[in-house]
This record gives C-alpha cells, sequence and structure tokens, in this order.
C-alpha cells in the first residue's frame, strides 16, 4: 500500500509495507427504505342525521416497497387527529404488506352540517433484523376527514275549523 493509503485506512498504520499486489474482497447489503402509500387522501365517512352516530370508516396503508427481502418494514402510528376525528390501530407492515385502519368521528352530531379535520399518520422505515440499521422516521401523512350531519324533517300539522 502506498504511504497515503495507510494514513486514510484505520488499523493499517503498524501494517508494514507488502511488495507486490493483494485482493481484497469486500460485501456488503443493502436495503431500501419502507415507501409508504395512503388512501384516500379525502375520506367521507358519510351522512347522519342529528344525534345519530357517524360511521366507521377504513383507511389504507401499503408498504409499497419491494418485498425481495432487502426492504425495511413501515411502522405505522397515529399520531393526531382533529375535531373530532380519531384513527385507531398502528402496526409493522412487511414490504407489500396492506392493512386497514378505522377512522372515526367522535364529535358531536348535535348540530347539522359538514364536519371537517384531519388525521395525522406517523411513518417509520424500521431496519431489518440483524442489519445493524436504525430506524428512520418518515414524512407524516396527513388525510382530509369529513362527515355530514343533516336536520330531518319536522312536519306539523295544523287544524282549523271546518264549515261543512
Amino acid at each position: 500500500f502506498p504511504s497515503h493509503d495507510r494514513q486514510v485506512c484505520t488499523g493499517l498504520e503498524d501494517v508494514a509495507p507488502v511488495e507486490g499486489s493483494a485482493s481484497v474482497a469486500v460485501s456488503g447489503t443493502v436495503y431500501r427504505k419502507a415507501e409508504a402509500e395512503v388512501v384516500p387522501m379525502n375520506l367521507n365517512l358519510g351522512s347522519v342525521r342529528v344525534g345519530e352516530p357517524v360511521s366507521v370508516a377504513a383507511l389504507r396503508v401499503r408498504n409499497k416497497a419491494s418485498a425481495d427481502g432487502y426492504s425495511d418494514d413501515l411502522g405505522v402510528r397515529v399520531v393526531s387527529g382533529s375535531s373530532g376525528f380519531e384513527l385507531s390501530g398502528s402496526g409493522v407492515l412487511a414490504a407489500g404488506e396492506e392493512r386497514e385502519f378505522s377512522a372515526r368521528y367522535v364529535g358531536s352530531t348535535k348540530t347539522a352540517g359538514v364536519k371537517r379535520g384531519q388525521l395525522s399518520v406517523g411513518l417509520e422505515s424500521k431496519g431489518q433484523a440483524g442489519s445493524g440499521l436504525a430506524d428512520v422516521t418518515l414524512k407524516p401523512v396527513t388525510v382530509k376527514v369529513s362527515a355530514t350531519v343533516y336536520r330531518p324533517a319536522v312536519g306539523v300539522l295544523e287544524s282549523s275549523a271546518l264549515d261543512l
């Protein structure tokens, strides 16, 4: 090795130079980060009448990374919900795996109108066991959520005296 190489490579300073050439085999494994897909990005939980509960809807999360053994798993967790909307569940998805999480509205339905909010889904690329790679936080995904509350019709019967 030329002397300038010995100074750059750690652990070689005390090795005597070798005349001739040498072969060194170097190998490593490259992993790709998890890649999240969250659908739908605008989630409508449907319509109800005043005082009724809003139905639950599914938010699908998929790890789009190739399932060839060299992709990180995708960690999914709920970061936050706003305006009475919640997302339940958390989990780890292997490459190519998809899972549904339940979105719901737990706010008041005592007044009519459109209820709007957001759900923030936290994502993490989780290093494969034994790879020595640390988990990496990915950009969270924000999903817009809505539900509509209608007033029921109210009938009124008025009577008056009829002259027959």
